[in-house]
């Protein structure tokens, strides 16, 4: 769960949709997945620096636009605004010994739609009950992994607060996660206490197990629409 946080203006580099219809019938990427939450107003904003081992995803909610504005289609694009309506973040670990590559999910913020709606008058979002936002920022960290060839996801079910950590944890073995070990508060537990920053359910995650999950739930929502 997370705030509304009011996105800018203008045209957001790096965004990864564009006008053509995609058919995500033909298996998920993160192209068509972008392309087909664009008409659904919500635009994706990917950063991945060149020199850093990160990468985050934002998304954002496209406000409707002045029907009556006179305005060129290209001075429209620029004077449209969004909501920043989620946000995460994971870095990218190197091999070590054994181990293989990873992914840690380093922050995750997800505004409540509910939220959004009450603030934002006229405004009518098309998501699916069984997709929020949680899960289509999971969704292209998901993706994204598979692409650099990497298999392992972890996360932590931070415990801070007992019920929204029964929610976390359950929300991420929904989508295949499975619990690795609980990062407490003992000795014993200090060297992920320090990588994680708090206590709770580390969890791990197979990219590819989480979009067979997903996948259908997400042909079931562009069928209905």
């Amino acid at each position: 769960a997370g705030g509304l946080v009011k996105g800018g203006q203008g045209e957001l580099p790096g965004s990864a949709v564009n006008d053509e219809q995609t058919d995500i019938g033909n298996g998920l990427s993160i192209d068509s997945v972008c392309e087909f939450l664009a008409r659904k107003n919500l635009v994706v904003r990917r950063n991945a620096p060149a020199m850093l081992p990160s990468f985050s995803f934002d998304l954002l909610l496209a406000l409707p636009t002045d029907e009556s504005s006179s305005k060129q289609d290209s001075d429209s694009r620029l004077s449209q605004k969004f909501v920043r309506v989620g946000f995460i973040q994971c870095v990218v670990l190197p091999q070590l010994g054994p181990s293989s590559r990873r992914v840690h999910v380093e922050a995750v913020r997800a505004a409540k739609m509910s939220d959004i709606l009450s603030k934002e008058q006229g405004l009518t979002v098309d998501l699916s009950p069984a997709i929020g936002i949680a899960v289509i920022l999971g969704l292209l960290v998901m993706l994204e992994s598979k692409d650099r060839g990497i298999s392992e996801v972890y996360g932590l079910a931070i415990d801070d607060e007992e019920k929204q950590h029964e929610r976390l944890t359950r929300f991420m073995r929904r989508a295949g996660a499975e619990d690795v070990r609980y990062v407490g508060d003992g000795v014993q537990s200090l060297t992920d206490r320090l990588v994680w920053g708090g206590r709770g359910m580390l969890m791990k995650i197979d990219p590819q197990r989480a979009i067979s999950r997903y996948e259908p739930v997400l042909l079931r929502w562009a069928r209905s629409s």
